[in-house]
């Protein structure tokens, strides 16, 4: 027996307390898979798809290219020393 519908507010506090965890667990596993790192892998065989001819950079937006026999590949392009002074591609 119930008195004043006593029983009915803590089934439905059960139930709200159930779905509300359910929702934060599924918003957690959600959230690890979104932030998680992809792992890059290095493939180990390689195919070769072109050959390069001619290495040529332009360390000065308007200015002549400057033909080099070789450079060093950086995050924000090749770059290369003369005269003890880096040159970066544009």
């Amino acid at each position: 027996m119930s008195v004043g519908g006593f029983s009915s507010f803590t089934q439905n506090n059960q139930q709200i307390i159930s779905l509300t965890a359910a929702a934060t667990i599924a918003a957690l596993i959600g959230a690890y898979f979104y932030y998680r790192k992809p792992t890059v892998r290095i493939p180990k065989n390689w195919t070769r798809v072109a050959r390069v001819k001619q290495l040529c950079v332009y360390p000065l937006k308007s200015g002549r290219r400057r033909e080099l026999d070789s450079a060093e590949c950086t995050k924000v392009g090749l770059s290369f020393t003369e005269n003890n002074v880096e040159l970066r591609d544009r």
